[in-house]
This record gives structure tokens, sequence and C-alpha cells, in this order.
């Protein structure tokens, strides 16, 4: 009894798991990215707040402020939403009473540098940075 040809099943195995090793291979860039974005746009945000903490600035310099930092850490500016707690005319913190807080989010939707062709995934994710600091006048 003569045994089978074998010659191409390591081929074949290998077609098989390529798709599925891509898969999880791109994934984890993915994920990277998003965690490293992540932790870029909380400290944006935290520069933003201390920006806003110190006398002269602004509601929209503060805003300013927090987009061209996530801007220059390599997300596009058009993409940064920011938004500033509280925010009366005079300033930031004017007329606000010492150890109130100056709240300053940020948010970004990325997209996928690889995109995922599995249902239920989107296409774009929205990050989210917050930064806080106390006003230091009134």
């Amino acid at each position: 009894m003569a045994g089978r040809d074998e010659s191409g099943a390591a081929a074949v195995e290998f077609a098989l798991v390529l798709p599925l090793l891509l898969t999880i291979v791109f994934a984890i860039i993915d994920f990277g990215i998003v965690f490293g974005q992540t932790l870029a746009l909380n400290n944006a945000a935290r520069e933003a707040a201390r920006q806003g903490a110190v006398p002269g600035l602004t509601c929209a310099q503060v805003k300013d402020t927090g987009r061209a930092s996530a801007t220059s850490i390599g997300m596009s500016g058009a993409s940064v939403t920011p938004t500033v707690t509280p925010c009366p005319a005079g300033g930031v913190c004017a007329g606000s009473t010492p150890g109130q807080a100056v709240t300053v989010g940020l948010t970004y939707t990325h997209e996928w540098p690889v995109p995922f062709f599995l249902p239920g995934v989107p296409s774009t994710y929205t990050i989210s940075g917050h930064g806080e600091f106390r006003c230091e006048y009134s």
C-alpha cells in the first residue's frame, strides 16, 4: 500500500491560518495606537486645564491650547473637540473662589489605520481625555 502524497499540505494549512493571524497582529497594532492616543489626549487635556487655572486666559484660548497640544502629538486639530467648564466672560477662573476646579475635556474620533472587516466592528472609535486643575486666584 503506497503512502499518500502530502506535498502542499503545509501551504494549505498556512492559507487557512493566515487571515486569523493577520487579524490578531493588526488588532494588537491598532490597540497600541489607541492606547497611546488616549494617554496623549489626557496629557493634552491636563495641559489645557493647567493653562486655564492661571490668570489671564479666556475659554477660547484654553480650548486652542488643548487643540494645539493634541495636534502636536499627531491628532488632527479638526477632529479634536475641546470643552471648558466653567467658562465665564472675564476668563476661565475670573470671579471664582480659590479652589474651584477648571475642567477641560477633549474628544477625538480615531479612525482605524487598518480597517477591520468583521461584522459589528465600527470604522471609528471616540477617545476622551480629561484634565482638571484648581483655580489659583479669584
